[in-house]
């Protein structure tokens, strides 16, 4: 049971390197499309990397005694990794508009005297946002294999990775 978690991190270790290197390794090196290079928040930022909850998401999802299962459970990883062109429902959620007030400190004083304040955020007003229909072009910028594109570059690895565990076992194969 020990081979498909190696092998399992090695395929979660070759998956995060493709945010490192920012293109897809399939039968060639496929760099991801760009963004737009004239918005202020994508300048000296890598690509489907804000706050890096996706990259850090892909992790061994399920293993058994021959087979692993790899993956992420975030919801936009799979539409990021096979690109959306088309219609895209939004659930409906809660939309909070919020507000600041100064409020004082209990027993602390500032040097003249007076009660010492401090500014504090609240929500002032809770909005339903009604489920909706938008069009979206999100380009593939593929980070895992998908069953529509394998990698001969990432199978080669993975069969690497077998080779050299089992070797002291079989000798070299």
């Amino acid at each position: 049971m020990r081979l498909p978690i190696i092998v399992g991190n090695a395929a979660v270790n070759w998956t995060v390197d493709s945010f490192e290197k920012q293109a897809w390794r399939g039968m060639i090196i496929q760099p991801w499309q760009a963004r737009n290079p004239k918005a202020k928040r994508n300048v000296g930022r890598a690509l489907l990397i804000m706050s890096g909850s996706l990259r850090r998401s892909i992790r061994i999802l399920r293993t058994t005694y021959g087979s692993v299962t790899f993956g992420s459970d975030l919801a936009y990883a799979a539409a990021h990794n096979n690109g959306v062109n088309g219609m895209v429902t939004v659930n409906s959620f809660s939309r909070n508009k919020y507000g600041k007030a100064k409020a004082s400190e209990l027993n602390k004083f500032t040097k003249s005297g007076a009660h010492r304040t401090k500014s504090v955020t609240y929500i002032s007003n809770t909005s339903e946002v009604r489920s909706f229909s938008r069009n979206m072009n999100l380009p593939r910028r593929q980070f895992m294999p998908a069953e529509d594109s394998d990698s001969p570059i990432f199978r080669a690895d993975m069969e690497a990775v077998i080779r050299k565990e089992l070797e002291p076992f079989f000798g070299k194969l």
